[in-house]
């Protein structure tokens, strides 16, 4: 899988045309927003700047992130809430270190560090 997001990774910073954004949830899984888990390397394998966006979702009663309960009943609860957030941040872009870009766990590491 690695390899295969390393050959996209570099289509599309090689492309001359615009491309949509490529985009990897690197920790692979929704929690329940307490902490970052850690990360799975795949996204980090081509030594590539990242731009980082952090998906936070303040809710009040029921997290919409939430994903152990059937789809019914997360639809119905999403649907008793008047309104549900989501907040996206936005960090400033992420350049390895030629260290960091030959060794995805160490990259991996230190964006999740960069985040916290």
């Amino acid at each position: 899988a690695g390899s295969m997001i390393q050959e996209r990774q570099q289509v599309f910073y090689e492309a001359k045309e615009d491309l949509p954004p490529l985009v990897v949830f690197v920790e692979g899984t929704t929690s329940n927003g307490s902490t970052l888990l850690p990360f799975r390397t795949g996204a980090f394998v081509g030594g590539y700047p990242l731009t980082i966006k952090i998906i936070r979702y303040p809710f009040q009663s029921f997290d919409p992130a939430y994903e152990t309960i059937d789809d019914l009943e997360h639809i119905l609860k999403l649907l008793t809430q008047v309104y549900n957030r989501i907040q996206v941040l936005e960090l400033p872009v992420y350049t390895p270190s030629s260290q960091e870009a030959e060794d995805p766990r160490l990259f991996a590491d230190n964006v999740r560090k960069f985040m916290a």
